[in-house]
């Protein structure tokens, strides 16, 4: 859920780091906001597939090592067959997890958050 806040109705410096999605007249914002604001402002709560889909435009130009191939196959044959995606990708150092996400990022087209815990893969 969402909660859809009028653009003149708030002073955009105080929410803008909870800001989801803008549109011309509106502000999408996380549930937990209500804490934060006058629910005199929140319009109406919505639920996420009313937020615009955002899609980037990379192509991805390296090859993958054949058990990459593997995982990535796997992975967009179950998104076929239920229509969404979440989880981890769990593997052994050096498999190529973050290479895998960024080629499903760039298969997908979608903005993708891709969580890392060490400089050392920043730096790749």
């Amino acid at each position: 859920m969402f909660c859809l806040v009028e653009k003149n109705k708030i002073h955009h410096g105080n929410i803008k780091p909870y800001i989801l999605y803008e549109n011309e007249q509106y502000y999408y914002l996380p549930r937990y906001i209500k804490k934060y604001i006058n629910d005199n402002n929140i319009i109406k709560y919505t639920d996420k597939n009313f937020i615009p889909k955002q899609t980037t435009n990379f192509k991805l130009t390296s090859n993958f090592r054949e058990n990459q191939t593997i995982i990535f196959n796997n992975i967009i044959d179950r998104y076929n067959k239920n229509g969404f995606l979440n989880g981890i990708l769990h593997a052994r150092p050096g498999f190529g997890k973050t290479f895998i996400s960024i080629a499903l990022a760039s298969y997908f087209q979608k903005k993708t958050l891709i969580v890392i815990d060490t400089k050392k893969i920043i730096d790749q």
